[in-house]
């Protein structure tokens, strides 16, 4: 939609931005464990977050299908390793038997994956959905911020 009532894309291209971004996604988490293992789980991280702030900042102000384009595929790029480091942590947080951290997690997002498409749609309904979508950039900022939690030690690694 955002291709199409933003862009003016045609319909023909509309699905192309979901491709890109699974597709990075995909990419992404073939890459994930070795650069996590090279570089960290905060460092991956981190720069999970910067990809997605720059990537959907860029969809923000794209001009054109094929920038926004590259901004959702650096978005997608960006949040591949995020999810299985959310949950590697949770499952090692200490003082939770093992498994407990996990399902608080997998709980929570499930919850927010819930809320957020019908939270999007309302603000945009009321502001725009260029304007809607600047909380998804937020969350990259959000995740450079929180990356450190990824060190938390207990059971495991």
């Amino acid at each position: 939609m955002y291709l199409r009532d933003t862009l003016g894309a045609p319909v023909t291209v509309m699905g192309f931005a979901y491709v890109v971004m699974v597709g990075a996604q995909f990419i992404g988490r073939l890459l994930g464990d070795r650069m996590i293992n090279a570089f960290g789980e905060v460092n991956i991280t981190r720069f999970g977050g910067a990809l997605i702030f720059l990537g959907m900042g860029t969809v923000i102000i794209a001009a054109n299908v094929p920038m926004a384009l590259v901004g959702f595929g650096l978005a997608g790029f960006g949040c591949a390793t995020l999810v299985p480091s959310a949950y590697a942590a949770a499952d090692r947080a200490p003082g939770l038997k093992p498994g407990t951290g996990l399902t608080l997690v997998s709980w929570s997002m499930r919850v927010i994956f819930l809320i957020s498409p019908p939270l999007v749609g309302a603000l945009a309904d009321n502001i725009g959905l260029r304007l809607a979508i600047l909380f998804v950039p937020l969350m990259g900022l959000l995740a450079i911020i929180f990356a450190r939690s990824l060190r938390i030690r207990g059971r495991g690694r």
